[in-house]
Order: structure tokens, then sequence, then C-alpha cells
């Protein structure tokens, strides 16, 4: 991924970002390469080391489903998922967002 186009996916301030890569690089996580077509843009990409690592972080959905409804009980957790499908078919099925404004 270029570097511009990550600042700008971001929404982090470029002074931030360019820290945050820099240390990423010093630690061999990611690796910064001349853009082929650009040589004066980087580009960036993972190293070896970052794919290392990336394969020892828990997966975030889990820690998240854990954290928000192992203390709920099934009937409940029923419910919240009826309640939170009726939603999003309301949130899907309303016009309002389907139509252009008159």
């Amino acid at each position: 991924m270029a570097t511009g186009k990550l600042i700008s996916a971001s929404y982090v301030e470029r002074v931030l970002l360019t820290g945050i890569v820099s240390r990423l690089v010093r630690k061999g996580v990611i690796e910064q390469i001349p853009d082929d077509v650009e040589q004066c843009q980087k580009r960036l990409r993972i190293a070896a080391t970052g794919l290392k690592r990336r394969e020892q972080l828990p997966d975030p959905i889990a820690l998240l489903q854990s954290a928000a409804f192992d203390i709920v009980d099934e009937s409940e957790l029923a419910l919240v998922v009826e309640v939170f499908q009726a939603a999003t078919d309301r949130f899907n099925n309303h016009h309002l967002f389907l139509e252009p404004k008159k």
C-alpha cells in the first residue's frame, strides 16, 4: 500500500502516521520500498516478522464476543439476536434510503 493512501484511509495526521510507520520499520514489522512507478513514493508491505506477529494476535472478534456475551444467559442472547435481526431488516428495507429526494 502506498504511504499516501494509508494516510487518507486511516484519517490520521501525517506526522503521527510517519512516526508509527518509522517505528514499525525499525522493529522489522513492515518494510518501506520504493514504488515501481513513482520512485519518490514509498510502498509499505508486511515483513516476515510482521507476519509472525500477526499470527500470534488473538482473534479480535472472538475477544469482543467473549467480553460482550459470555455473561449473558442463552435465552437473553436469543432475544438480543432476534431484536438486532428485526432492526437490521427494517433498516435494510427502509425506502427512505432507497428513493432519491424529491
